[in-house]
């Protein structure tokens, strides 16, 4: 499988040789529905996030979640749009994920192997393709479109890449007639106004919430801010937004993001 681009930019880096019906998840969240299975860490170089020894590996509408096995909270997150691809065998699954470590843009491509130790690879690497497959049909249905998204960011940043009076305004109405964000579109947009609007971020994100795709991924967007009370107030907010928000966690990690 070839790098430079995710596995939401062709279809062709993701397809696995073995095309027959993925087998029942081991187990399911019963509040997201996203497959879960329990696996070991084989190896992650570089890791520099403490996990146990098994956990959960969460395969979830736009990312792979690993899970703690005894609270069923999320660890650490893998958005789709930084994996590279992905492969099994009898004994493992494995995914490569950008280096973002690297400054030189090959030596991002080339990426880093992670691996977990399980016998349900293909149950894992079949479903996952399904789960992709799903998210690229609604990014050509309801989502927000690449080129919605590019028009959106001209019409609330300026010439100069500097925020519009009425930035979140142009949002609400651009999203009011039914088009839904994805994560990735979400956690973008929050990191480029973050900077010039910091005390607007929570505000933004709940909107976000609001117009989302994939509401049970919102924990990607939480994870966009670096201060853990504003994980907190944010995820205050949007429990008062919905009685059926996902579960949502203060303290889980994501890998900067490509």
């Amino acid at each position: 499988m070839g790098a430079g681009g995710s596995v939401l930019d062709d279809e062709k880096k993701f397809q696995s040789p073995n095309k027959g019906p993925a087998s029942p998840a081991r187990k399911t969240n019963p509040q997201e529905n996203s497959p879960e299975f329990v696996v070991h860490m084989s190896r992650w170089p570089g890791c520099t996030i403490t996990l146990p020894e098994s956990f959960i590996l969460r395969l979830s509408s736009e990312s792979l979640d690993f899970v703690s096995s005894e609270t069923g909270l999320p660890l650490v997150q893998f958005p789709f749009q930084n994996i590279i691809c992905w492969g099994q065998s009898t004994r493992s699954f494995q995914f490569k994920i950008f280096d973002l470590t690297k400054a030189n843009p090959e030596e991002r491509d080339n990426g880093v192997l992670i691996e977990l130790r399980t016998t349900q690879g293909k149950v894992i690497a079949d479903t996952t393709m399904a789960i992709v497959r799903k998210l690229m049909a609604t990014m050509d249905s309801t989502a927000i479109t690449k080129e919605e998204f590019q028009s959106l960011l001209g019409n609330i940043f300026d010439a100069e890449n500097k925020l519009q009076d009425n930035w979140m305004e142009t949002i609400n109405q651009f999203t009011s007639g039914g088009r839904q964000f994805l994560a990735k579109q979400g956690m973008e947009l929050l990191m480029r106004v973050g900077d010039q609007a910091p005390f607007e971020k929570v505000e933004l994100a709940c909107l976000i919430y609001e117009r989302m795709a994939n509401k049970n991924s919102f924990q990607l967007i939480i994870n966009t801010f670096e201060d853990s009370v504003e994980r907190d107030n944010l995820i205050h907010r949007v429990r008062s937004l919905s009685k059926q928000a996902p579960t949502l966690v203060a303290n889980c990690t994501i890998l900067p993001e490509r």
